[in-house]
């Protein structure tokens, strides 16, 4: 398993499944993921949201999520009653998706950071 399997192995844990879309036009997808798209694991994170994750990478075969709420608590880095709106602002940031990705401009307009 390469590092680069590791970190495709955390955006799904951390992050979530890549879009269809984007994983469809992605050049090196073979290199990574299965050919066949139907094979589908549901995935349930630990505050209780689920995520169907279709198609399957070639060398992880568990997966482990763990929502960036759960890892903030467990960094003790904020205080609990920031923890959603940080987690939320980091999602933002982190959108897989480059053409659904806020803007730096946008990100600096966020909720979370206007009430810093």
């Amino acid at each position: 398993m390469s590092l680069e399997d590791v970190h495709l192995q955390r955006i799904l844990e951390h992050i979530g499944p890549f879009p269809p879309s984007f994983l469809q036009a992605c050049q090196r997808r073979p290199d990574f993921f299965d050919e066949q798209g139907k094979v589908s694991h549901l995935y349930l994170s630990a505050s209780g949201s689920q995520f169907l994750y279709k198609g399957s990478l070639l060398r992880v075969h568990n997966l482990f999520p763990s929502d960036l709420e759960r890892c903030l608590r467990a960094y003790k880095v904020i205080d609990e009653k920031e923890i959603v709106p940080a987690a939320t602002f980091m999602r933002r940031c982190l959108t897989i998706d480059p053409r659904a990705r806020p803007t730096a401009l946008e990100l600096l307009d966020d909720e979370w950071l206007r009430d810093a």
